[in-house]
């Protein structure tokens, strides 16, 4: 505990410079107003900042972009209470009372319950994380070769169980996804493969362009195919924040659990923002003894999910840094931006680069507390940016993405590569499927595919490296119960369906 007391106390030191501060003070700010626009998100936000950070030193450009997810989900509450359109899936809850409020006049109370208790859950999140920190530091140094080819073949099984839709649609993704992990140069002999002599395909699939493509360019499509996404600026602004901070007093002991929850949904891998959020609310009204006011303007349902969602981001923390296994989309795209930057995910990032873990940490600290401040002193301020027309939007940040994608390399295929991806993730999008199995074999298929190699000449050959120790076994048993627990749910639900038939 005392060497991550030390290395935390260097990290905030190294921190707390002129530099580091302008950046996430910049990236709160791009995250607040991003996180306001329905559409937009933390995912869509990090993949267009993403090409503009590759060229950065690693400790800013992580600085950056904890900044964004820190403060994304703080700016969709604001739209999710003002005009009833979460800015992102993890706001959705939220306005079921927020709206209502602000309907009733109690607009600025409504912002000072969201910011406010998001502040507690993020700080009471942080000590939960601390407190594991110690044991996710000793778990890591039991992860060798074949536990870690065994953990990233767990992640995408889990991955493609959890996150909605058909299991064998996820499945075929994912394995279209490693088809693409797999073009270039062999890592065992050397040679290359599925490059059908084309000189782009020598070096593989590049990530950046695919990240792009997967989640802004897909997302685009979906918005201006659908036009689910509408913005208006009428809206009055009043009531008061003294009263927003007498409803987190009244209500503390909701505040705890609800955050408790979050934190608790943001460790397990795949659940999501929007599960986090919809059971701390589920939980308010289980626990309330008068449940009639919800859903018509009650503080409780917009004070148990907002806190719920800080504490989930920082649960996602854990398995995206002990074990590189991200905890959603948006800790996935973080993972491709530590391999870019040269860190590898999963157990040795903890022991090997625990200082910038640190900054990260902090990094995400901070951008909670000033994004929570701003919006709670002047939230009310974002309802000009709410005029903007969606097409606009659409065109904006379309003309982001090509301009970004080319100055990365300057090759006009990249682009094209992005387009690719872009269709490819929206056409999956239509069939229920997860972007996220699309992209993240480019991420972990080269780690699962080296340390299968490494296990390999550690054995001399001996495939039963890869069945010895506890954690193997353990990882292996939890990996086919992940599969085989979807195939008798749903069997489960036919038959009982068939019995109601009869």
């Amino acid at each position: 505990m005392q060497e991550i007391l030390d290395t935390f106390s260097y990290s905030l030191s190294a921190f707390l410079t002129f530099e580091y501060i302008l950046i996430l003070i910049i990236g709160v700010f791009i995250g607040i107003i991003a996180g306001a626009l329905p559409g937009m998100g933390s995912m869509v936000t990090l993949t267009l900042i993403l090409p503009f950070t590759f060229t950065w030193d690693p400790i800013p450009s992580f600085i950056l972009m904890s900044a964004i997810m820190g403060s994304t989900t703080v700016g969709g509450g604001i739209t999710a209470i003002l005009i009833n359109a979460p800015g992102t899936d993890s706001n959705i809850a939220t306005t079921l009372d927020g709206y209502p409020m602000t309907k009733k006049g109690r607009a600025v109370e409504a912002l000072g319950i969201m910011s406010s208790a998001s502040l507690f859950g993020s700080l009471m999140g942080l000590v939960l994380l601390f407190i594991l920190l110690p044991f996710l530091m000793v778990v890591s140094l039991a992860f060798g070769p074949p536990e870690i080819f065994w953990l990233g073949i767990f992640t995408l099984v889990i991955l493609s169980t959890v996150t909605g839709g058909s299991v064998l649609m996820n499945f075929l993704i994912g394995g279209l996804g490693f088809l693409f992990a797999m073009i270039g140069m062999d890592p065992a002999v050397g040679s290359l493969r599925f490059t059908f002599d084309i000189d782009y395909l020598r070096g593989g699939i590049e990530l950046i362009p695919a990240l792009v493509g997967t989640f802004a360019i897909s997302e685009m499509i979906n918005i201006y195919v659908n036009n689910n996404v509408s913005f208006t600026g009428n809206v009055t602004v009043k009531g008061s924040r003294l009263k927003s901070l007498k409803s987190l007093v009244e209500n503390r002991f909701l505040l705890i659990r609800s955050t408790i929850i979050g934190f608790i949904i943001g460790v397990i891998p795949g659940v999501g923002g929007t599960v986090a959020n919809y059971l701390a609310y589920g939980h308010a009204v289980q626990s309330a003894k008068d449940k009639e006011n919800f859903g018509k303007g009650d503080p409780r349902g917009v004070l148990a999910p907002e806190s719920s969602n800080n504490a989930k981001d920082l649960g996602q923390l854990v398995p995206t840094f002990a074990l590189g296994i991200p905890g959603s989309g948006t800790m996935a795209i973080f993972l491709g931006a530590l391999i870019l930057h040269g860190f590898t995910p999963g157990p040795s990032l903890m022991n090997n680069h625990l200082d910038t873990v640190g900054i990260i940490i902090i990094a995400f600290a901070f951008a909670f507390m000033a994004s929570c401040l701003l919006v709670f002193f002047f939230g009310h301020l974002i309802v000009p940016f709410l005029r903007i027309n969606v097409n606009i939007m659409i065109s904006i940040i379309l003309t982001i993405c090509f301009i970004a994608i080319y100055v990365t390399r300057f090759q006009i295929i990249d682009t094209l590569v992005m387009l690719l991806f872009g269709i490819l993730a929206y056409i999956i999008m239509k069939l229920k499927g997860s972007r996220i199995l699309l992209i993240l074999p480019l991420i972990l298929g080269p780690i699962i595919e080296n340390n299968f190699m490494l296990a390999k000449q550690i054995s001399r050959g001996n495939n039963m490296i890869f069945l010895e120790g506890a954690v193997s076994i353990t990882i292996i048993l939890i990996t086919v119960l992940s599969f085989l627990y979807p195939l008798y749910k749903k069997l489960r639900q036919s038959k009982s369906k068939s019995n109601k038939e009869v």
